[in-house]
């Protein structure tokens, strides 16, 4: 069970499973855009159809895409994590202003997303990923 922003645990709530709690996390609309528009990106900067769907560039557009979602992670979470108190008022059913997700596990979970999406992107060294990356991940600070 995870504690609430207090660090005290909140036993009037049903805790749900925390792949639920991670899911409410990302801000699902914000994670359904992105992981929709790198895929019409791609379609769209392809010369033909059949380039976009050869075996090289669906494989960039997969190499794109985990970083992508991670750094969109890593902005919505660094959010929350700032905005509890007003979320609180605003949007009480986000995990870290119901109480179902601590202040700790969303810092790790946010610098686990940061280091991951920068990772995956420098183990694909391509200019374009890597500036899209931490340009995201400075506006997104």
């Amino acid at each position: 069970n995870d504690n609430n922003i207090n660090g005290q645990v909140d036993v009037d709530k049903k805790q749900p499973p925390f792949p639920v709690v991670l899911w409410r996390f990302t801000r699902p609309h914000t994670i359904i855009g992105s992981a929709l528009a790198i895929p019409a990106l791609h379609m769209l900067a392809a010369p033909s159809l059949p380039a976009a769907f050869s075996k090289p560039a669906l494989a960039a557009m997969g190499y794109a895409l985990l970083p992508a979602l991670l750094m969109n992670l890593y902005i919505t979470g660094l959010n929350q994590i700032t905005d509890v108190e007003i979320d609180k008022v605003n949007k009480p059913n986000l995990p870290m202003a119901a109480g179902l997700l601590s202040q700790k596990r969303a810092i790790v979970i946010v610098v686990a997303s940061l280091l991951a999406s920068l990772g995956l992107g420098a183990a694909r060294p391509t200019e374009g990923l890597n500036a899209a990356l931490w340009l995201s991940g400075i506006l997104g600070t």
